[in-house]
């Protein structure tokens, strides 16, 4: 008995169709592109005569079935609501959200899915976190810029040098603290290791990380920082697949 009976042949043909809609190439093509030697060599038939059409079939249903998809992982990162040093302009230390951030979070219901959170380790960002899940991950790499000595102070406060500098020079550490090159190096190991963890995360930490996310996924120098405004309480949204993180949307409002 033939190995292809009809009924294995007609279901090869769906199969094809379902191939050639996926990867944009028509089997008609494969028989006489560049890539056909490699899809003989794939299969394991022999690539030193030209295959028969039920050959052919063959080769191309084991070559879909050896396309899996490759897995996503999706990542939504989460601004944490406001605190009083955002609203008076203040760097920021490890201190809780005001009455208008506890208020706005009381209005969140539209809670995205998500198969895990993690959370910053500071106050603001945990007490965010705990509207969106009641098992939350505590990530250090997460955590927002240590201002050092400037935590508490306005800009204003700053001697000018030191305000340009910190402005314009990525490699400047603040008293004490931490600089953008600092910030950016562990946010991008954090990142490449989440893009290894398919499924949806969602993260609540800083606008200074999510801003750093968003300047690492699109490859941009990290002076870009500057510029991209992330408000309180929004959310970032970028994915991962084969080896690419793309962005899907930035700082969206909540409330």
């Amino acid at each position: 008995m033939n190995e292809f009976s009809d009924s294995r042949i007609r279901a090869f043909r769906r199969r094809r169709s379902q191939w050639r809609n996926r990867s944009g190439f028509s089997p008609d093509y494969l028989r006489t592109s560049r890539i056909t030697s490699e899809l003989w060599h794939r299969s394991g038939l022999c690539v030193n005569r030209c295959p028969d059409r039920l050959q052919l079939v063959a080769i191309e249903l084991r070559c879909h079935n050896d396309a899996v998809p490759a897995p996503v992982t999706r990542l939504m990162l989460v601004a944490h609501a406001r605190t009083d040093a955002m609203r008076t302009g203040r760097f920021p230390g490890d201190e809780p959200l005001d009455d208008a951030g506890l208020r706005d979070l009381e209005a969140v219901t539209d809670l995205p899915r998500a198969d895990r959170v993690l959370s910053g380790p500071e106050t603001r960002s945990i007490s965010t976190a705990q509207v969106f899940g009641t098992e939350i991950s505590v990530e250090p790499a997460l955590a927002d810029i240590d201002y050092g000595r400037w935590s508490g102070l306005e800009m204003t406060d700053l001697p000018d040098a030191d305000a340009m500098a910190w402005l314009s020079d990525p490699a400047f550490v603040p008293p004490g603290g931490e600089s953008l090159d600092a910030l950016f190096s562990r946010v991008e190991k954090w990142l490449s290791a989440v893009g290894s963890t398919p499924g949806r995360t969602l993260t609540v930490t800083s606008p200074a990380v999510v801003r750093a996310v968003v300047v690492l996924v699109l490859d941009a120098p990290i002076r870009s920082f500057w510029r991209i405004d992330v408000s309180p309480l929004t959310r970032t949204s970028v994915s991962h697949r084969g080896g690419v993180w793309t962005v899907g949307a930035v700082a969206q409002k909540f409330v």
